[in-house]
Order: structure tokens, then C-alpha cells, then sequence
């Protein structure tokens, strides 16, 4: 099983997703990031940098957008769809241990406290999302304060959901 964030220009791999480049998903691209609750407030100039240094995607019902094991190197914000989160139980079923509305914010990021250890993330519904890399978020959390402390609040429920699923008695992810 291969995932977007494999195919992500800044993962040095081949780019084979569909990267959204022109039309009016890329026009309307400033106004999907305003409309994200944890951009609220930021200049003109704050959402055009966003928009400059994130990766904007599509992704297709039942696309794995991120799988256990990778690099915490990428920030995902979804601006259409559904995301499900879901981990697999020492026989491989599946628990799913979330679901992701429209201006989610949700990856690896270490920065933040937040992990996705042993997570898988894949499109419920088809999917718009945008992708910053690790050092772009980190320069934006430094520059925006309020946007660490948004960010902070919403990654604090989705670590709940895998918090409990790791402490799951038979889960092969205990921690």
C-alpha cells in the first residue's frame, strides 16, 4: 500500500498524485485556507505565503494519505472530503479511530505533541487537501503564534482517539 505523502515532491519520489496546479481549485485556493479555522485572522500576505508552500491535492475515495512508520515530515489540512483514521488490531482489522471533517488539520507533527504512530489515513470521499512540509510549518508556527496554539487545540482530540486505542488490551501499538 503506497501513500500520498510517499509521492510528495519534497519526499525526493516520483510526484504521480494529482496535483492540482490550475483552474478553480487553484484560484479558489486562498479562500480554502482562510476559511480553516486555524488561519482565522491572518493577512493577505500570511494566507498567500500558505498558499505558496503548501501542495494542494486531490485524492480518491479509499486513497491512503498516510500509513505507520513514515516521517513525520508533513502537515495535511483537508479542505474537501472525509478522512478516516484508523488502526489495524493484531489480527488486521480495522478500528477506526476517527473521522475528519472539512478544515481539519491533521499528520505527524512532533512539534505539536501530536503522532500518528501506527495510523493510517485514508479518503472516505474524495479529497482536497493541502500539504506543507515540516520546515514551512514550523516557520509558520514561529512567525503565528496564535496559529501554534489553534493548531495545539485541535490535534489534542485526535491524539485522545489514538491514545485509547493504544492502551486497547491486545493492541500491538501499547505503549
Amino acid at each position: 500500500m503506497h501513500s500520498v505523502t510517499a509521492r510528495l515532491p519534497w519526499r525526493r519520489r516520483p510526484a504521480s498524485l494529482t496535483e492540482v496546479t490550475g483552474g478553480p481549485e487553484a484560484t479558489a485556493k486562498i479562500g480554502y485556507l482562510s476559511s480553516i479555522e486555524i488561519f482565522a485572522g491572518l493577512t493577505d500576505a500570511r494566507l498567500q505565503w500558505i498558499k505558496e508552500t503548501t501542495t494542494m491535492f486531490t485524492c480518491p475515495r479509499g486513497g491512503v494519505i498516510y500509513t505507520p512508520g513514515e516521517t513525520g515530515e508533513v502537515a495535511f489540512l483537508l479542505k474537501r472530503g472525509l478522512v478516516q483514521l484508523y488502526q489495524l488490531s493484531p489480527e488486521g482489522k480495522r478500528l477506526v479511530v476517527g473521522m475528519l471533517p472539512p478544515g481539519a488539520f491533521f499528520g505527524d507533527m512532533p512539534l505539536l505533541g501530536q503522532t500518528m504512530a501506527d495510523t493510517y489515513a485514508e479518503a472516505a470521499r474524495e479529497c482536497l487537501i493541502c500539504a506543507m512540509g515540516q520546515g514551512d510549518l514550523e516557520a509558520l508556527l514561529l512567525a503565528e503564534p496564535r496559529v501554534a496554539l489553534r493548531t495545539r487545540a485541535a490535534t489534542r482530540s485526535l491524539g485522545s482517539a489514538t491514545r485509547i486505542w493504544r492502551t486497547w488490551p491486545g493492541s500491538r501499538a501499547r505503549r
